[in-house]
């Protein structure tokens, strides 16, 4: 009797992974746009914490910025240096409600505005680990000696789209 209800246990724990495996699950789509102090601008459609990056090699600046919904309509930037990732500690946080208004910190050289926040039925594997190729998806424009990034996690997407007229759109 043991036997059989271990089996019988076994067999709905295999179904259950199956079908939730290839599941839809609900994440936050961001549309986001950084500005550059001299003006250029680029839009990001990014996962919910899903990091971006900004660079300009001449002004030996480096931000990775990761977004992070904290309210229906708003959203929290934690940035940090982009040349120093050792640190944990960020040097600055926005919060940004998605009205398209620019908020700007006291560290960063940039400003950024949330337009849209909205709930996206994603078909991925949540139980897939991220495989070595995972890194090596990357998509980067650069504009105004700026140079924007984003990698998406295993399973989703991003976008950049510049003021310069250049974007890219990387699938992982």
């Amino acid at each position: 009797m043991i036997g059989t209800l271990s089996k019988v246990v076994g067999l709905a724990s295999l179904l259950l992974v199956a079908s939730s495996a290839d599941a839809a699950i609900q994440k936050k789509l961001i549309h986001m746009t950084v500005y550059s102090e001299t003006g250029e601008s680029a839009a990001f459609r990014a996962i919910d914490g899903q990091p971006v990056s900004a660079t300009n090699e001449t002004l030996k600046l480096s931000y990775r910025i990761v977004p992070e919904v904290i309210a229906p309509d708003t959203v929290r930037y934690t940035i940090y240096n982009g040349y120093d990732l050792e640190s944990a500690a960020p040097i600055e946080v926005i919060e940004a409600r998605a009205d398209g208004k620019i908020h700007q910190g006291l560290r960063a050289s940039f400003k950024v505005s949330v337009t849209t926040v909205e709930d996206r039925a994603m078909d991925i594997n949540p139980l897939e680990a991220p495989s070595d190729n995972d890194k090596a998806l990357k998509c980067c424009v650069t504009c105004g000696g700026w140079r924007y990034c984003c990698t998406p996690a295993a399973g989703y997407c991003c976008t950049v789209s510049t003021a310069c007229g250049l974007g890219c759109r990387v699938c992982n």
